[in-house]
């Protein structure tokens, strides 16, 4: 995934049979596209066009973003407004992020030379996206993947934002939300990067989910390594995040971790431990998957707000970070 950009008008190269499953195959390597099944990847091959460019600007940077690309044939150069420049070859591609947020291009990509590609209107996914059930479900995992893969080279990685940290220690489970130690917590989901999209009732659909959990001093809250099952919103109390590399972060009344556990389950990247009596609002993994499942408006607003926190990620890395 190397950039975007907009397009230039052109007629669509002559298909074959074959077309259509070369560009399944190629789709299958997106990290956007791996959760996807064969039948939902199939359908997605069959809205690429394939098309021709000989050195000229296929997209431009600042341009809207209205499609996706992947080099078919030939090489392109990718070169973003700060001077980064970079080759790219078949296999490449650039631009999976505008097909669900439209953002403006990061980068101008020119054919060097003959160049094949396939590309993806905007336009045409956002209706396959309403017209496929459980699309956006795989699509929402697929972000996530971009996520984890873009932290990789986010500097430095805190450990209680987007990586996540699970329940590891008992605690009792009280299933009302709505008395006085949770008053206002509601406006704190708000605030959660997953949840930035979600408004009114869908918001509500989550809040029901969640469940209040307390903890006595010095208990584990989550541990490094364990399975990712559940997310957390501190409503009152303290309590310390820990790594393996030593970092450590205290987490006070507002503060959230384990949000793309909600999606991944991937393993804890930190313990979490109260420093003095702790109650967090608790949201399980296999309740939220149901949620999404079940309520399309829901899932397309958190599909919203992962693609946020990918491009909130990638405003924080150095030089230059991949444009999607």
């Amino acid at each position: 995934m190397k950039g975007q950009g907009t397009s230039q008008a052109r007629q669509p190269e002559t298909s074959s049979a074959s077309m259509p499953l070369e560009h399944m195959l190629a789709l299958s390597e997106v990290p956007l596209f791996q959760s996807l099944s064969r039948r939902q990847l199939r359908r997605v091959a069959r809205i690429v066009e394939r098309l021709r460019y000989g050195d000229e600007v296929v997209v431009r940077a600042g341009a809207r973003g209205d499609a996706f690309y992947m080099i078919l044939m030939g090489r392109a150069t990718l070169q973003t407004p700060d001077g980064h420049l970079e080759t790219l070859s078949p296999g490449d591609t650039f631009g999976e992020l505008a097909l669900l947020d439209g953002a403006p291009r990061a980068a101008t990509v020119r054919a060097a030379g003959q160049v094949v590609v396939g590309r993806i209107a905007r336009d045409a996914f956002q209706r396959l996206v309403a017209d496929e059930p459980g699309l956006d479900v795989g699509l929402i995992r697929g972000v996530v993947a971009i996520i984890r893969e873009t932290q990789e080279g986010a500097v430095p990685a805190d450990p209680s934002s987007a990586e996540c940290l699970l329940d590891a220690a008992p605690a009792a489970a009280v299933t009302d939300l709505t008395g006085p130690t949770s008053l206002g917590w509601l406006s704190t989901l708000r605030q959660v990067p997953l949840f930035y999209e979600l408004r009114g009732r869908h918001l509500g659909r989550v809040m029901k989910l969640a469940e209040l959990r307390r903890y006595g001093a010095g208990a584990v809250v989550v541990r490094v390594g364990a399975p990712g099952d559940a997310f957390h919103i501190v409503l009152d109390g303290r309590a310390r995040a820990d790594t393996p590399e030593g970092d450590e972060r205290i987490l006070l009344a507002g503060d959230s971790f384990g949000e793309l556990a909600l999606i991944d389950g991937a393993p804890r990247a930190a313990t979490v431990t109260a420093l003095d009596d702790l109650t967090t609002a608790r949201l399980a993994r296999a309740a939220f998957l149901k949620a999404i499942r079940e309520e399309p408006a829901v899932a397309a607003g958190v599909l919203r707000g992962l693609v946020r926190i990918v491009r909130e990620v990638e405003a924080h890395m150095a030089p230059s970070p991949p444009a999607r």
